[in-house]
């Protein structure tokens, strides 16, 4: 279990859950564990599989923000290698089942309004020994117990009991321990017992101390109160064993005498050599297990959390066929493939994300889907690690279908005109612009694109016209005069007469300059230059779209 970040959810919903299972049966046997691995605190639940899903969807329940993972079977063979099959210490109760431990509403600061989460001092010294595990292995007991626990509360109370401390513990040890040896030889002790607890009855029956006291304040109760509200809540059989060496059980083992309460109950260590003597069970309520075990409330150092937040996916949620595939949710136990739909993807998709965090990943997944789908797909790789990807992924039914557009090639250079489209000429030369522009944005200034961009306009009303031209119509007289007989536009062929040709050698040159130092700084480079200087584009877009082809 990934406890969330910034938990705020006290033990209060520990031992909701715990209440819950309550309703178990009561052979049922589960094991809630605090494990330390490497610097790292991690929540572990041992539990039957016909249960599994009951109980996460309980812990589901009261932190809904937590992570659930199924432990593999090879993490569980790594994680039992750190540790011994054999406890090398267990933890028990020094006084009678019946008295409580300290609880976590006792933890509270009232006045400054601040709860000290008793789980960081387990933690910390687990943190601070290395590998150690802690295993808390939870019984439900039946309410049978319950109806004995109130007989010997009404005893000890009604009978002035609690005043003879020592007389009180053999009472209580005799009439509610639940080792079946050990009630046969205190059977004549237990009968006596039931005698005074019969006559006590009797002699009570208009006014039962024991059922009017429903109130609890931690900090003035007495022992018959804190009986009380224990046996109210629901029990659990209890086993918490140490599985680290002995001397990180003398660091660890320290942190639960915090819940110690001298005057009610309280921890000791019971070490190998007392397995076989004593009994090693002990009751604790719902609340009292609550305060051992529960998330930790907000960040503590080392605890295995959630990196972010999980949200529940929407049940309209578009999925393959109709969307092209994006993922898989990752919310609980639900899994389902979900994509985006066509109309969606046509608003555009921007794709955020550090490097390696999988940007590259998602687009192949997207452009493998529509390869398959038997859709269209255009991809333009700057790098060309992704196109090598998806060319590695095509199937050999759609090999036919892919055109691939590769710039590096010297020897069989494809040709690409941007000036052979004659039919929306300032949408094309506001393209052209703006590719320089964006290329020399810091010397960019307006006199250079205007010159730029009637040089442009000119050149798309010339046949077979490509970008070699915009330098050579720039310095070459007699081929800028040749071009302009040509031109049809009025506006344009004005630029050229009246403006241009009237300018000074000197204030042309001043002009043409910018020009001809980004032009032909772009152009030198004879990859680009053998592209973009062929008079014939060999690459039909159109055809390529209407048809569904692979463009690489």
């Amino acid at each position: 279990i990934r406890a969330p970040q910034n938990n705020e959810t006290g033990p209060i919903s520990a031992e909701q859950i715990f209440a819950v299972l309550h309703s178990l049966r009561n052979e049922t046997s589960i094991n809630f564990e605090l494990v330390c691995i490497s610097g790292e605190i991690m929540f572990f639940v041992r539990v039957p599989f016909q249960y599994k899903y009951f109980v996460e969807s309980q812990i589901y329940a009261q932190y809904p923000d937590c992570e659930i993972e199924d432990v593999t079977d090879e993490y569980r063979k790594k994680y039992e290698e750190y540790f011994e099959h054999t406890p090398a210490a267990y933890l028990n109760l020094n006084f009678t089942d019946i008295f409580p431990i300290k609880r976590y509403p006792q933890f509270e600061d009232r006045l400054k309004r601040i709860y000290i989460d008793p789980l960081a001092a387990i933690t910390a010294s687990m943190l601070k020994s290395g590998n150690s595990r802690i295993d808390i292995q939870i019984k439900p007991i039946s309410d049978k117990w319950r109806t004995l626990y109130i007989k010997c509360l009404r005893i000890y109370a009604e009978n002035s009991l609690m005043n003879f401390d020592s007389f009180a513990k053999i009472f209580i040890n005799a009439f509610c321990t639940r080792r079946g040896i050990n009630r046969i030889l205190f059977f004549p002790l237990y009968f006596v017992f039931w005698l005074i607890g019969i006559h006590a009855h009797l002699r009570s029956r208009k006014s039962d101390p024991i059922e009017e006291k429903t109130s609890r304040v931690h900090e003035r109760e007495n022992k018959a109160d804190a009986a009380i509200d224990k046996i109210s809540k629901p029990m659990f059989e209890v086993k918490i064993c140490f599985f680290c060496d002995s001397k990180q059980v003398s660091q660890i083992a320290p942190a639960f005498y915090q819940f110690n309460l001298p005057y009610l109950n309280n921890f000791e260590i019971l070490t190998r050599k007392h397995f076989l003597r004593r009994d090693i069970s002990f009751i604790l309520n719902t609340e009292e297990l609550a305060t051992i075990w529960h998330l930790p409330y907000n960040n503590q150092n080392g605890i295995s959390s959630s990196i972010s937040r999980k949200i529940e996916p929407p049940s309209m949620l578009p999925s393959p066929p109709h969307a092209a595939t994006l993922g898989i949710t990752d919310f609980r136990d639900y899994k389902k493939e979900f994509g985006i739909l066509p109309s969606d993807r046509r608003r555009h998709v921007y794709i955020l994300g550090k490097t390696g965090m999988g940007k590259s990943t998602l687009l192949m997944n997207m452009i493998f889907n529509d390869i398959t789908a038997g859709r269209g797909v255009a991809l333009i790789d700057p790098h060309g690690d992704l196109a090598d990807k998806i060319c590695d992924l095509i199937p050999s039914y759609r090999i036919n279908d892919v055109i691939l557009f590769n710039p590096s090639d010297k020897e069989f250079p494809i040709g690409l005109n941007l000036f052979e489209d004659n039919e929306r000429n300032s949408i094309t030369a506001s393209g052209i612009i703006s590719i320089f522009k964006k290329l020399y944005s810091e010397s960019w200034g307006p006199r250079l694109e205007y010159i730029l961009r009637n040089v442009v306009l000119t050149l798309l009303q010339i046949p077979n016209s490509t970008m070699l031209w915009i330098t050579r119509i720039l310095t070459d007289d007699q081929f800028r005069h040749s071009i302009v007989n040509q031109i049809s536009d009025p506006l344009i062929k004005n630029f050229w007469i009246n403006e241009f040709e009237t300018l000074s050698m000197s204030r042309r040159l001043e002009a043409i300059s910018p020009i001809l130092n980004k032009v032909g700084q772009f152009l030198s480079n004879p990859l680009i230059r053998n592209i973009l200087g062929q008079p014939t584009t060999k690459i039909d877009f159109r055809f390529i779209m209407d048809n569904k082809k692979i463009f690489i």
